[in-house]
């Protein structure tokens, strides 16, 4: 998540994780994953479901579920 080991685009990565799950997942497919920034899919085909804060050992993200439309 990029606190243990520097990660120097976290945004960036993010979104090509955003990208690449719109690709591949089938609609109605799901990407569920704890998200340290708070940042929107730019991908206009997967949709916030939910998202939920969790603590990761020292440090708050948001436990997200996007789906494919």
């Amino acid at each position: 998540m990029g606190r243990r080991i520097p990660i120097a685009d976290m945004r960036g990565l993010i979104v090509n994780l955003f990208n690449a799950s719109a690709k591949v997942l089938h609609p109605g497919g799901r990407l569920i994953f704890p998200n340290p920034l708070k940042l929107e899919a730019p991908e206009r085909s997967l949709r916030l479901i939910s998202r939920n804060p969790v603590d990761l050992g020292g440090f708050e993200c948001q436990l997200e579920m996007w789906v494919k439309d």
